[in-house]
């Protein structure tokens, strides 16, 4: 009998040996990853929940590390990534972590949030006669979408006009006669770019009038002696003054 009890205990320790314990312990999570591991997010714009999925033992909570960009957040519980950006972000590396009690498994998500592209760029004048040697007025450009980080023209402007690459505005004093032409000016952003089309001519300036002196005066010619009267002189008309 005890031979017997000695045998079962025997087998009953070998059978825990090979499941490696008692039949109730965790087991940790593997092989984590995301339906999105490298995703690029638009500002202001509410992104689709990013889920995760793994193996091994069920996940009792996600963390990641570092933060992630302002305005999206990641579950504890679910490890699903959500929410709307409201920051431009350059792209980084998130790393989450998927952890229960008999340990853990890491994922890397690569994001990236940019800028909404500029939209209905435009200017105060788009069409413009300028004389050739004057200080023009700057003209500014306006836009309806995200900040514009850079400007651009083609073709160049005419001889002695300016374009800003950083604020778009076009200044200085046209130093050429250049008849009528189209230029193409682009803002561009992070998330993309518009464009916008300026007509500009730059005329000759108008020759200043001239003034000649004396022109319609009065001129007094004196008599010789003996004579009488003097000779009033106007322009084309010859007078003379008889008088004693």
């Amino acid at each position: 009998m005890r031979s017997l009890q000695w045998s079962l205990c025997s087998l009953t320790a070998v059978f825990v040996l090979l499941c490696g314990c008692d039949g109730n312990s965790a087991k940790a999570p593997s092989a984590l990853s995301y339906a999105t591991s490298t995703a690029v997010f638009t500002k202001g714009v509410a992104i689709a929940p990013d889920s995760p999925k793994s193996s091994g033992g069920a996940v009792t909570s996600y963390s990641v590390s570092p933060a992630l960009p302002t305005g999206l957040v990641l579950s504890a519980s679910t490890g699903i990534v959500s929410g709307t950006p409201t920051a431009v972000t350059a792209a980084g590396t998130y790393v989450v972590t998927a952890s229960d009690s008999a340990g853990s498994t890491t994922a890397s998500l690569s994001i990236t949030v940019n800028d909404q592209p500029p939209t209905s760029l435009s200017y105060s004048t788009a069409t413009a006669v300028y004389p050739k040697g004057a200080q023009i007025a700057p003209n500014v450009p306006t836009n309806s979408g995200g900040a514009v980080i850079t400007y651009s023209v083609s073709p160049a402007l005419p001889a002695g006009l300016n374009l800003s690459t950083a604020t778009g505005i076009v200044s200085g004093a046209p130093s050429a006669v250049t008849s009528a032409a189209n230029y193409t000016v682009t803002a561009t952003n992070s998330g993309g770019s518009a464009t916008t089309t300026l007509n500009i001519t730059v005329m000759a300036l108008a020759a200043a009038a001239q003034q000649i002196p004396n022109v319609g005066a009065s001129c007094k010619i004196p008599q010789p002696a003996g004579g009488k009267g003097d000779f009033l002189l106007w322009p084309g008309i010859l007078i003379v003054d008889q008088r004693v």
